[in-house]
Formats: structure tokens, sequence, C-alpha cells
């Protein structure tokens, strides 16, 4: 899905959608990391730093590493997966840290003794 952009020629937004299980998971860290990611190339673009063409997302590469706090969400999954279909030849590279493991530390490490 896309959404029209406010660039002159034609840049278009893809729209990363996430799924409604329970409850809204649009903000999470790592739709919102992706979301990010669509507006810094539309602001090269819209900045003259790129140049908008036909196929302009299937023609972007790099590499992009997301470090969340957990284990991503079927939503997150999905935006990841939407992300491939529309630049093919960008790499995301997605770890985690569990939060629980770390807060433990973090207390065990401060002498907070929980753990």
């Amino acid at each position: 899905w896309r959404e029209p952009g406010d660039v002159v020629q034609g840049p278009f937004r893809p729209v990363l959608l996430s799924t409604f299980l329970g409850n809204w998971r649009h903000r999470h860290t790592e739709l919102v990391a992706l979301d990010m990611l669509v507006e810094l190339a539309l602001g090269a673009v819209k900045d003259g730093s790129w140049s908008w063409t036909d196929g302009f997302w299937g023609h972007l590469s790099g590499e992009v590493e997301l470090f969340v706090p957990h284990t991503p969400c079927l939503s997150c999954v999905g935006a990841f997966a939407q992300l491939r279909c529309w630049a093919p030849h960008l790499t995301l590279r997605v770890a985690y840290y569990d939060w629980r493991d770390w807060r433990s530390q973090l207390w065990q490490a401060t002498g907070r003794g929980r753990g």
C-alpha cells in the first residue's frame, strides 16, 4: 500500500501496515524505525540529494541494523517482509536482547539484588 508524497514528480511513500491482534502495534520500536527510514529516503529526494525515478524503492540498497529490546512480534516481522517487497536490495538485520535479562543484570550490577 502506498500514499502520495508531497514531493513533485511522483514520489510516493510506502506504508508499512501492522496487524491488530488485541492491541495496536503501529508504534512498536521496529515500525517506528522503519518509518523513519522511509522518511529519510523521501527527505533525500526532497532536498535534492537523491533523484526520484520509477522504481525508486526497488533500487534502494544498503544495510539497516535494528537492535530492539525483545523478540519482534508478528506485526513487526510483517513490516520487515513488506519493506523487503518494497526495497528488495536493502539488507535488514534485526537483533534483540530480552529486556528482562538486561534488567536483571542491571539490578545485580547496581546491588539491588533482584534477578
